[in-house]
């Protein structure tokens, strides 16, 4: 139990030991997992923090599954219960129960956090700089509940910065097939972090590559973008300084 208190606790740096950390870690994903059916016990602090954690521990399958459930609590049970289906984001989660308090706002930025998740661990898009003067491209859960592609932008002070990502199957995995792939799945102008590598392809398939196409307006200093290690078996370090061809 205790998602957020654990959560917390892992997301400031000093308060769990390093001795500790794993086993925090663990007792967190066997709750949210096994005691909890891939469901959250968090309000509206440990939400946000929650997810972020998962990512930043290499469990993005674990925070994407908590995001894809239709029973409650979940943002899809707001969206699919008998009693009062919505089309914005409660204050509580069992804001359509007789028993929920009068505070009980029906469109409500409590747990929207999770859009913030989207932009930041799903699609990687993240400010090391104020006002995003550098970023990191990071995509995390990439393949994870059959999840085959991201598209984001974000609109900074210098301009729109763009991740797309996506898993492409291929009928042979060749350079010329990939490097195809890459045109299509971004828009002109824009860099392409491509993989042509044998070795650093989806586990168990021959066919499966993976496509990440960013756009980094001039003002940007520089941008890292990386493979997800998580998609690939192989230690491959992706991406560099970059700039948009624009």
């Amino acid at each position: 139990g205790l998602q957020s208190e654990q959560a917390m606790a892992l997301a400031a740096d000093t308060v769990v030991p390093d001795s500790l950390r794993d086993m925090v870690l663990s007792h967190l994903v066997y709750d949210i997992v096994e005691t909890n059916a891939n469901h959250l016990t968090t309000g509206i602090i440990g939400t946000k923090v929650l997810l972020e954690v998962l990512s930043d521990n290499d469990h993005s399958d674990v925070a994407l599954h908590i995001t894809l459930q239709t029973t409650y609590p979940s943002w899809g049970y707001m969206l699919y219960n008998d009693n009062e289906p919505s089309t914005t984001v409660w204050e509580l989660w069992n804001s359509d129960s007789e028993e929920s308090p009068r505070m009980n706002g029906r469109n409500h930025v409590t747990f929207g956090t999770v859009g913030g998740w989207l932009y930041t661990r799903l699609a990687g898009i993240r400010p090391t700089l104020p006002g995003y003067r550098n970023v990191d491209i990071k995509p995390q859960g990439v393949g994870v509940a059959n999840l085959t592609h991201a598209d984001v932008r974000v609109v900074t002070p210098y301009g729109d910065v763009r991740s797309s990502w996506r898993i492409v199957e291929t009928p042979a995995a060749s350079n010329d097939g990939d490097a195809d792939d890459a045109d299509d799945a971004g828009d002109e102008g824009a860099d392409a972090d491509e993989d042509e590598d044998e070795d650093d392809k989806a586990p168990g398939s021959g066919s499966v590559v993976y496509v990440h196409a960013v756009d980094i307006p001039p003002g940007i200093v520089a941008a890292t973008v990386s493979i997800p290690t998580r998609f690939f078996p192989n230690d491959v370090s992706g991406g560099g300084s970059i700039r948009s061809k624009k």
